[in-house]
Parts: structure tokens; C-alpha cells; sequence
């Protein structure tokens, strides 16, 4: 009987590929097959002579041995009747085996999907193609696949040890699903482009914002017209380059559309190089390669240039006002004109911190006129006024001017005497900043002589620097300032309220 087996299963292997033309011809097949078994049956219990065996059957009988393929038969009611190469695949013996007792030696698990998929099968008299565990003579778990067709009133099919391929499929599944989180990890997005075929594939994330092209198959004029005019010729020109051969890889920084409903443009940088060459001639075939986006790095690069740029204004600015304070302030008295260049130079200083704190981008004024005031007597400053955000060009000149009001205020306003009060305000109306000074309780003042210093250097700073205006009454109650400037000297543009900066010790 194994001999006629392996007859049947010499003709189910040397036309196996008939299933993948059709499903329709296997059962053809294996009937025909059913009746060459009956008729070697036959003939084998007539002549009682053993046949001898074709290449096939030496085949199936090497794969049996192995426990790599067995060929079984079963009834109409699914019992199993008899299966070559099942002792050497799973150690159970054929008595065993019969009936139902093929599932002693299948994964609990797969027991009930594996009857169900059999019971369907024979209730349509359809071809079976299911895959399950079995636990081999060793011990193990492997993956089989079983097929099986409808011969008349019994069934004849297949089962093929394929675990190592499952195995490699499953690790393959594995190995990519880890690469897709790396990627997205990394914020990165893999690409490839087959050359010869022109066309080019993108594997994104969901979330990601860049377009480019937005279709996930596109041709090499699509994805040019999705860079920016002003580096598309770049980067068409170190691809090409790659795919010559007269660099060995394609790197690249270029805008493209952002995802809408965002708008403008994305800094990506992309790597690739060429992954398949024709082997007769080394022409490039494939090129892989991964892309990020890098809008953040690039526009961090532009901010820290223009910081630069604004570092070195504001140090000129600052160099330029140090040398009028040094050249302008009273020499006669070398202790006082010390006192009053280092308090000078202290107001730049301070200024300048502030700057620094909120990045060279400006300060807010409240914050500013706390620091310069900050040498008045405690409870004696009132301020009142909205939010502002200053302009960074302004912020120093703005200093300057509140350190010369609190400087007078110090030495021979308001806050010399106990009572005396000082109160700042300010407000915005048509485009224009204005600013009250208002000094109370404080020794009588007049108008001095002469021009000082700290006239000059306010008169100089709010119409040279600022565009702007003063008108400076000397009351009895105490000194009053109005001070008019245009908020598009003062203001930053649009800007939002800066938040108050971290106490400090």
C-alpha cells in the first residue's frame, strides 16, 4: 500500500503547480490519480510484484522520510484512513492517527479553527487550504500547511512541513514592523524610485506634514513639481547625478508643500543611494533611501543668524552709548562723574539682560520700567498701563530714559523725601505710545540753567532714536514729563504679551 502512495503522490507533486492555474483542474487531476491507485490496487494484489518506483515517488518518499510532506487519505465523514510520512513527521504511530486521533498532536489552539475550516470544506465538497500546528517527534511546535480536494467518496490531500518559511515570514513581519516604528520614532519616512519603471514610492506616516508628491506612487515629474521652484533644478540635478554613477549617493535639502490644510513650504533632507544595478551593464535600477523634515533645525539656523546679526547691532549700539556717556557727563567732580558713568552703563547692562532673556526678540515695558526703577524708595513707584510688548531696538533707548527719570527722581525729585511719590503710566491712542511721568510730595523743583547731560541724552534718544517727543514742566508739586512715541518705533510688530521672567535671587 505505501508503494501505491507514493504513486499518487508522485502525480499530486509533478502537477502541484496546476493549483496555482486553477483550482479547477487539481480535483481533475487527483481523480485521475484515484484511479490509477485503484488500478495499481489491482494489479498489485493480482501479480502481487513489486513496482518499481519513478523519480517522483523516490522524491516523496525522501520528503516522507524526512517528515517534510505527507499524503493522507480520508472518508466522506472526515475520519482519516491512512497518511504516509505522518509517523515520521509527528512520531504518532498510524493506528493512533485514524479517526480522529490526528488531533492529539495539534496546538490546542488551532484544534477548532482546523475542524471548522475541515467541516465547511466537506460539507461544500470544496477544496481545504488551511494552516495549523503540529508538535513534531522532537517535541516542537511547527506550522504545517494542509490541502485536501474531494475524490468521490473520500478525500486525498497534502500536508507540507513549512515552518521555517512561516518562521522566515513571521521574522520578516517582525524585523519591518520594528524598522516602521524606528521610523516614526525618527521621525522619518522612508522612499524608493524604480528607475526604468519611472515610478516612485513613499512610505509616510499619517501624521505627517509634508506633501510631496501626495499621491504614494508617483512619477519623477510628479515629485519634481512638488519641490519649490527656486531648488527643484538642485535636487533634480544630484539625483540624476546618482543615478549615473557620478555620485555614489543622493543627499539633499529642499522645500516642499506642506500637508493641507497647512500652508507654505517644509525643509525635508533626504539620503539615498542606488540599491539594484542591472548586472550586465550596472546601470542603476532602484534607489532607497529615508527623508526628514527639518524645518525646525533650518529655521532655527535662520534664527540664530539673525540673532547674530541682532547681538552684534545692539553691542555697536551699546559701544556708541557708553562713549557719549563717557564724553558727555560732567568731568568736574571725578567722584561723581565715576557714580554717574557706572550707573549709566549699569541701565545698559540691565537692558541688555533683559534682551538676552527674551532672546533678542524685545521685552515687555512693565517688566523694564520695574528693573530701572527698582532704585527708589520701596511703595513710592505707582505704574499703570497695558500690556506692551517693546521692540528689541527699543528697549535700550527705553532704559536709558526711565534711568535718567529715576536718576533725577533720586538725587533731587519726589524720591528724595519720604513722602514723595512717582507714578508712570501709559497708554496707546491712534497709533501713537504716550507716556506720563508725574512726581509728587517731593522737595520744590525748578528749571535748571543750563542743558545737562541727562536732558541732552533724552532729548537725543526719544526724537533721534525713537521719532518721538517730550514736554517737560517743572511744577511745584514735583517734575512732570509727557513723553509721545510712534508705536512703530516702540511696538514689536504683532507680537504677543512676553510673560514676566523668572524671579531672580
Amino acid at each position: 500500500m505505501p508503494l501505491l502512495l507514493l504513486a499518487l503522490a508522485a502525480l499530486v507533486l509533478g502537477l502541484a503547480d496546476a493549483e496555482s492555474r486553477g483550482r479547477i483542474l487539481l480535483p481533475v487531476i487527483l481523480l485521475l490519480a484515484l484511479a490509477l491507485l485503484l488500478n495499481l490496487r489491482l494489479a498489485a494484489e493480482r501479480d502481487r510484484v513489486p513496482a518499481g518506483e519513478s523519480q517522483g515517488e523516490r522524491r516523496f518518499r525522501a520528503l516522507a522520510q524526512a517528515g517534510d510532506l505527507v499524503l493522507w487519505r480520508g472518508d466522506a465523514e472526515g475520519a482519516i484512513l491512512e497518511a504516509e510520512g505522518w509517523t515520521e513527521l509527528t512520531g504518532q504511530g498510524l493506528e493512533a492517527l485514524r479517526g480522529a486521533g490526528w488531533l492529539e498532536v495539534l496546538h490546542p489552539t488551532d484544534r477548532e479553527p482546523t475542524l471548522a475550516a475541515w467541516a465547511t470544506a466537506r460539507a461544500a465538497r470544496q477544496p481545504v487550504d488551511i494552516e495549523y500546528r503540529v508538535r513534531t517527534r522532537a517535541g516542537a511546535w511547527h506550522w504545517v500547511r494542509a490541502r485536501a480536494v474531494p475524490t468521490g467518496d473520500e478525500w486525498v490531500g497534502l500536508v507540507e512541513d513549512i515552518h521555517e518559511r512561516r518562521q522566515a515570514a513571521l521574522d520578516l513581519a517582525d524585523r519591518q514592523e520594528k524598522l516602521r516604528q524606528a521610523l516614526d520614532a525618527a521621525r522619518l519616512v522612508s522612499w524608493e524610485y524604480d528607475v526604468r519603471a519611472d515610478r516612485g514610492r513613499r512610505l509616510t506616516r499619517a501624521d505627517d506634514p509634508i506633501q510631496a508628491p501626495s499621491r504614494p506612487v508617483f512619477t519623477l515629474t510628479e515629485w519634481a513639481a512638488s519641490v519649490h521652484p527656486e531648488d527643484r533644478p538642485m535636487a533634480l540635478a544630484r539625483l540624476q547625478a546618482t543615478i549615473s554613477g557620478e555620485t555614489g549617493e543622493f543627499a539633499a535639502e529642499f522645500r516642499v508643500g506642506r500637508r493641507p490644510p497647512a500652508e507654505g513650504w517644509a525643509w525635508v533632507a533626504t539620503q539615498g543611494a542606488v540599491t539594484e544595478r542591472d548586472p550586465a551593464t550596472g546601470q542603476a535600477l532602484r534607489l532607497s533611501g529615508i527623508s526628514r523634515d527639518v524645518s525646525e533645525r533650518r529655521e532655527a539656523e535662520e534664527r540664530r543668524i539673525l540673532l547674530m546679526r541682532e547681538v552684534d547691532h545692539r553691542a555697536k549700539n551699546v559701544l556708541a552709548v557708553v562713549q557719549s556717556v563717557l564724553r558727555l557727563t560732567r568731568r568736574d567732580r571725578p567722584e561723581s562723574y565715576m557714580a554717574a558713568v557706572e550707573a549709566r552703563v549699569a541701565a545698559l547692562a540691565r537692558a541688555h539682560t533683559l534682551l538676552a532673556e527674551r532672546g533678542w526678540i524685545g521685552a515687555d515695558f512693565r517688566v523694564l520700567a520695574e528693573r530701572e526703577l527698582a532704585g527708589c524708595p520701596p511703595g513710592s513707584v505707582t505704574l499703570e498701563g497695558p500690556p506692551l510688548a517693546i521692540a528689541a531696538s527699543a528697549v535700550q533707548p527705553l532704559a536709558m530714559v526711565l534711568h535718567e527719570l529715576a536718576t533725577n527722581a533720586v538725587k533731587h525729585g519726589a524720591a528724595s523725601a519720604p513722602a514723595g511719590r512717582i507714578a508712570l503710566a501709559w497708554r496707546l491712542e491712534e497709533g501713537r505710545l504716550h507716556l506720563d511721568w508725574t512726581e509728587s510730595g517731593g522737595p520744590p523743583v525748578q528749571a535748571p540753567s543750563g542743558r545737562g547731560f541727562g536732558t541732552r541724552m533724552l532729548e537725543a534718544v526719544l526724537r533721534g532714536q525713537l521719532g518721538g517727543t517730550i514736554e517737560v514742566r517743572w511744577a511745584a508739586g514735583g517734575l512732570a514729563c509727557r513723553i509721545d512715541l510712534p508705536v512703530t518705533r516702540v511696538l514689536a510688530g504683532a507680537a504677543p504679551r512676553l510673560p514676566a521672567p523668572e524671579p531672580r535671587a
